[in-house]
């Protein structure tokens, strides 16, 4: 991840943001928008919110992140919200136990809707978005400064269809921090829904700044049926800076500082438990939990119906892992059935076989790549073949024939011979 960027801090997925497009590894030229929405970003690529995901540390860490840019004025933030860097000498800090997490701050205060209803504990539900106007519930807050807090919910929409023949209507809802300087927002649509009509966990991270008067909290719902919530809570992580710094300090070249994240998951790796998740978002929000991480390194996240996945998996070994253009290479082996993550972006294109025989591979972690492995050693190899390549290889076919035929018969007949 570099945050001295020029335009705006990134992630690049294998180096695709420093070198030309010839060494993307099966990346395509653009990123799914899963990685963005993963990053908390609007933008694809982009890292707009670095600090919390800093913080976090869990993201970074199963998406590969082993390095950090940053520059002077980056790596004093740095130190005034996580403190001191590591040293080789106490790499241990990062499993320093969190401060004591405060008490649910959204038990007490009075919620205002746009109806101007009000009531004390946060409300159940928000009533449906109409043509005209969406429906909001509010409170203010009393948030220390220089903190970091967790937010938590669980909401769920209706599945609203729209008169036949016209399309669906839009299905989702929204809220954020908003105060007399700043504000940070976050949206759950259709999309990261994938349908799911379950109750689906959003947790965010929010730092506050010098000053917290004025500040408040809303949630929205811009879908055509009421919004159901449960569980919201938001709690204070600690107080900055908060004391558990995971990151080293390996390099400095003028303004130019690396950072490594010694917490980084290996390229490809085993689990020893699956879990399965029904939304991107679901996958999403459990990464996200920063008060009582997730242990994304032990328990894979697979968006699969729980009937396609094993009900138990050994940890396996990678012996061996090797990549060129567009393929991986690895040897492995299992005890017993296994599921393997590679810590590369799920994308469209890529296949896979083991010995040899075509095998699935599952959305893991919300962007990553999982395989069910059978007991035994095996030769797992993954190649990019995209359909847009076939494509572009059966219209340059085309191309070619019609350039032919119509060269073929554009000449011009050969002349007969006069006849006397």
């Amino acid at each position: 991840m570099s945050l001295a960027k020029g335009l705006f801090p990134a992630v690049s997925p294998n180096l695709t943001g420093e070198y030309h497009h010839a060494e993307i590894l099966g990346l395509g030229p653009f990123l799914p928008k899963r990685h963005a929405v993963l990053l908390s970003s609007l933008n694809v690529g982009e890292a707009r919110y670095w600090r919390e995901l800093l913080i976090n540390n869990t993201v970074l860490s199963t998406v590969n992140t082993r390095f950090i840019e940053a520059d002077s004025g980056q790596v004093a933030e740095i130190e005034r919200i996580l403190g001191p860097f590591q040293t080789s000498a106490d790499a241990a800090r990062a499993n320093v136990p969190a401060a004591p997490v405060g008490d649910n701050l959204f038990a007490q205060p009075t919620w205002n809707t746009t109806t101007g209803q009000k009531s004390g504990p946060p409300p159940a539900s928000i009533p449906a978005c109409t043509r005209n106007d969406c429906e909001t519930a509010s409170t203010m807050l009393h948030l220390d400064p220089n903190s970091a807090y967790e937010l938590n919910l669980d909401a769920r929409v209706a599945d609203v269809r729209g008169a036949p023949g016209k399309p669906a209507e839009m299905n989702g809802y929204g809220g954020g921090f908003a105060g007399i300087l700043e504000g940070q927002f976050f949206g759950v649509t259709d999309w990261m829904l994938q349908g799911t009509h379950d109750f689906t966990p959003s947790t965010e991270i929010y730092l506050t700044g010098k000053r917290t008067d004025g500040l408040f909290f809303v949630m929205i719902n811009f879908a055509r049926s009421p919004l159901e919530l449960k569980n919201l809570s938001l709690r204070k992580i600690g107080s900055l800076p908060l004391g558990r710094n995971p990151y080293r300090l390996v390099g400095k070249w003028g303004d130019l500082n690396v950072l490594e994240n010694p917490n980084v998951y290996p390229r490809a790796f085993f689990v020893s438990s699956v879990k399965p998740v029904s939304s991107f978002s679901e996958a999403r929000n459990l990464l996200w939990r920063t008060i009582d991480p997730f242990d994304a390194r032990h328990v894979a996240l697979v968006d699969a119906p729980a009937s396609e996945l094993p009900a138990r998996v050994s940890e396996g070994t990678v012996r061996s892992l090797t990549y060129t253009p567009n393929q991986a290479h690895l040897g492995v082996s299992c005890p017993d059935t296994c599921y393997l993550v590679l810590s590369d972006l799920y994308y469209p294109g890529w296949k896979a076989a083991i010995d040899g025989q075509s095998a699935p591979i599952h959305l893991t972690d919300a962007m990553m790549r999982g395989i069910v492995v059978p007991a035994g050693q095996h030769q797992i190899e993954l190649v990019y073949h995209p359909r847009s390549l076939r494509f572009a290889m059966l219209f340059s076919l085309l191309t070619f024939g019609l350039v032919a035929v119509m060269t073929f018969r554009s000449r011009p007949e050969p002349e007969k011979p006069l006849q006397v």
